[in-house]
């Protein structure tokens, strides 16, 4: 099944493409020099020295402190706080 269905083949591709091409890019830090947004979301960008360290804090850990601030906890964000205990220091 066609997830995308009324997206051309081609311009799917390129999306594709030039994704793959975006995430290529490396450096000595991950992270980006200024914050965004998801939708309304905050996105906390704040640069960290390693993938595990930027995605466990500025990523899940950010997102589970945000719902939890609203009143979202219960099981899903008990799973998520065991992902971040899995995780290497």
């Amino acid at each position: 099944m066609d997830p995308w269905p009324d997206i051309e083949r081609s311009i799917r591709a390129a999306l594709g493409a030039n994704l793959a091409r975006l995430h290529r890019v490396t450096r000595g830090r991950y992270g980006w020099d200024h914050d965004n947004t998801i939708g309304s979301t905050p996105q906390i960008n704040t640069p960290a020295a390693d993938w595990v360290t930027f995605w466990r804090e500025r990523r899940l850990g950010f997102q589970l402190r945000l719902a939890a601030s609203n009143g979202h906890g219960g099981r899903l964000a008990a799973g998520g706080e065991r992902l971040v205990e899995k995780l290497p220091a």
